[in-house]
């Protein structure tokens, strides 16, 4: 690969924005999203936002489960999001259509008027196209029109449309958002659920390391195409794909158990254990 692929991080700026945690779901830069706002300190933040620019930074909390999220509970990294629609339905919820902008990170969060305000800071990598890189490009692009093919949830027009674009950085987050993945933090670890559509268990590899959990496979598939006659041509082809989905904790990976039902790979991932103080004991002289 070559080295001047990157130039580095480009200086960000620093922006007061109001925050919303949201559950189950992670917004990415360029993607469009509905979803219903119903809690009270989360209508106030996206009201401050209608209000103003009617830009919100939107960050997933890490238990969909709690209702009232401390910032601890909540991803440092989330997308400065600008709000398309809004419309307050009947029983007081707010049905609103976002579109992420740029990703951002927070420096510090205040919810002295009943919802949060974030400071959140803006970064952005600036690249170079290089063959290797316009390679890599190409390669995604063609797994990721495969995983479309076998995918039934996904517009293939639509999809492919999207990601086959100038813009390195749309083509990832494209890809990233699209790509089904859940996450679920509990106490005892990780439960991760990967959509692997057509893939048999023995066509797929998996590796774990503490942060990182990354699934392969390939296969052999036969398209027919008939010709003239009764003549029919059967070609083969190879099928991969490949996920890599960086973990929110460290995880034990002596320990890990994977199972695949109807084309859905779940793996429980229990946390390590964390390291222990000793305490020194002094003795007398």
């Amino acid at each position: 690969m070559d080295s001047a692929m990157f130039s580095g991080r480009e200086k960000g700026e620093t922006r007061i924005l109001p925050m919303m945690p949201i559950r189950d779901v992670v917004i990415f830069p360029f993607m469009m999203t509905p979803f219903v706002v119903g809690r009270e300190s989360s209508i106030r933040a996206l009201e401050e936002a209608l209000a103003g620019d009617k830009k919100i930074f939107l960050a997933t909390q890490h238990d969909a489960s709690v209702d009232d999220p401390k910032p601890n509970d909540i991803y440092q990294v989330g997308t400065i999001a600008n709000i398309i629609q809004s419309l307050k339905l009947p029983d007081g919820n707010i049905k609103v259509l976002v579109e992420g902008s740029e990703r951002g990170k927070v420096l510090k969060v205040s919810s002295e008027e009943g919802y949060f305000r974030a400071s959140v800071k803006t970064a952005s990598f600036r690249v170079v196209s290089t063959p290797s890189l316009e390679q890599l490009v190409q390669r995604v692009i063609s797994l990721f029109e495969q995983y479309v093919k076998l995918s039934q949830s996904l517009n293939y027009e639509t999809m492919i449309a999207a990601a086959k674009v100038e813009e390195i950085s749309k083509v990832t987050d494209t890809v990233a958002a699209n790509l089904s993945i859940s996450i679920e933090e509990t106490e005892e670890g990780l439960r991760v659920e990967a959509e692997v559509p057509g893939f048999k268990a023995e066509e797929l590899e998996v590796s774990v390391e503490p942060h990182r959990l990354t699934i392969t496979g390939k296969r052999e598939a036969e398209k027919e195409e008939k010709k003239k006659g009764n003549m029919v041509n059967s070609e083969r082809h190879a099928e991969r794909i490949l996920r890599v989905v960086d973990l929110p904790v460290e995880v034990n990976t002596e320990n890990v158990t994977a199972t695949l039902k109807d084309g859905v790979l779940e793996f429980m991932l229990p946390k390590a254990v964390p390291a222990k103080k000793i305490t020194i004991e002094k003795q007398a002289a």
